[in-house]
């Protein structure tokens, strides 16, 4: 199956012309398996979920998340794209790079969920639903620190051993929730799903470490190395933060504005937009090592032709999803979530720009201009959260959905021509989207 998509993409023009480029779409292609699975059982079973719960308590339910990836986004110390590069470079030195990134997201968890303490105190919000939901969420990220094996395996373009993993426990969770809703569980055992679900992926993600002769070795850690790379990643940690306001902002302040039946309207929009990121996500960590070498020997047509199949690939999805908005709506939640459609209309086209800024960030990254991209990151954040102000008391939900689209246009492509660290990034976007040969 590989081999025809080889071929396909060659008589494509995309560039593969070696083994190690192979290797990139074999790998993308497991990234793709896994994503397709969740894609699928997520359509199936996030519709059901949602019109089990309704409005109201989908409403609350995406708030709480909301409001917790806020916290957790800070708990991996933002070393992940840090470690890939550096595990890439330096494969001999795997081990201690591996303990001391352990270490590092777990003392993060730790000091991630007594910040989340101290917040959900200060709304009192602590004798509620609400607080005790965020803080299962925010403490379940202490499982994260298993996911130094994910970066690992990144790093060496062999993720079909992960896939295995997590879509054997996608499949058994997802089978959990029909058992939930057919058993008419209550939102609580709903949200008791994420931490279990982090134990078994985290005990899952070590049996494969260990089954490929590779061990956590505690005592490999590196005080001088961690330091090293949380004085490195200090501006990722933060950008990371600000990205997750930047996601999330949206529903956090239309609690304020709206009810939570809008709320719940308007996160059915975002989370069906979202089950397209993960094709550049997915595209970009099988390409990051090749980007690294890209950039040290200077080859900017490789980039351009990245960012050119990419973008382009992602507006065609954008432009099939538009069309079939109203119709995708109504088949899968129903007449009550029907002004979904538009907010998806309007969304899945933050999904190209978000590539935009996805590659931006790494190219950012393997030059060590960490600073520029926690600029970045602060700056669409800020434009979110007044655009936001803005139109949403005017506008409702239709305003919150083009304040992201406006903001992801603003930042992730425009603002790079003004910032003199990636300004040769903007010129070579800017390339790929209007230089054809």
């Amino acid at each position: 199956m590989f081999k025809i998509l080889i071929s396909a993409l060659r008589k494509l023009g995309v560039p593969i012309q070696s083994d190690s480029s192979e290797k990139i779409v074999v790998n993308t292609g497991w990234l793709f398996f896994e994503r397709m699975l969740s894609l699928l059982a997520g359509l199936f079973i996030g519709v059901w979920v949602t019109r089990y719960l309704g409005p109201d308590e989908f409403g609350l339910y995406s708030y709480v998340l909301s409001f917790s990836v806020l916290f957790t986004s800070l708990a991996s110390f933002g070393i992940d794209q840090i470690l890939v590069r550096d595990l890439v470079k330096f494969p001999s030195k795997k081990d201690e790079l591996v303990s001391t990134g352990f270490i590092i997201k777990a003392f993060g968890a730790a000091l991630t969920t007594i910040l989340a303490l101290i917040v959900v105190s200060i709304f009192d919000y602590e004798k509620e639903q609400t607080g005790i939901f965020i803080l299962i969420v925010v403490g379940s990220t202490i499982f994260n620190c298993f996911s130094v094996v994910d970066l690992y395996l990144q790093s060496i373009i062999e993720s079909k051993r992960i896939v295995k993993v997590n879509s054997a426990i996608l499949i058994l969770f997802y089978s959990l929730k029909i058992i939930f809703i057919v058993s008419e569980f209550p939102l609580s055992a709903f949200v008791l799903l994420i931490p279990l679900e982090g134990l078994i992926k985290g005990l899952g993600y070590l049996l494969v470490f260990r089954r490929n002769n590779h061990k956590i070795i505690l005592s490999k850690f590196n005080f001088a190395l961690s330091k090293d790379m949380i004085n490195e990643s200090w501006p990722l940690i933060l950008s990371g933060f600000a990205i997750s306001v930047g996601l999330r902002i949206d529903q956090i302040m239309l609690k304020e504005y709206v009810s939570l039946e809008r709320l719940g309207i308007y996160s059915v929009g975002v989370r069906l937009a979202e089950l397209s990121a993960f094709i550049p996500m997915a595209l970009m960590k099988s390409f990051f090592p090749r980007l690294v070498s890209s950039v040290g020997n200077q080859n900017d047509d490789l980039i351009i032709k990245v960012i050119r199949f990419i973008f382009y690939f992602l507006c065609l999805i954008a432009f099939i999803v538009s069309i079939m908005s109203n119709f995708v709506i109504k088949i899968l939640y129903g007449e009550e979530f029907m002004d979904s459609a538009l907010i998806l209309t309007i969304l899945i086209w933050t999904i190209p720009l978000t590539f935009l800024g996805i590659i931006t960030n790494k190219l950012l990254t393997i030059k060590k201009y960490q600073k520029t991209i926690f600029l970045k990151q602060i700056s669409l954040t800020i434009v979110n959260i007044v655009l936001n102000l803005v139109l949403i008391p005017s506008y409702g939900i239709i305003g919150a959905a083009f304040a992201t689209l406006i903001a992801d246009l603003l930042i992730n492509f425009f603002m790079d021509l003004f910032l003199k660290k990636a300004r040769w990034i903007f010129y070579l976007k800017l390339s790929g989207l209007t230089k054809f040969k």
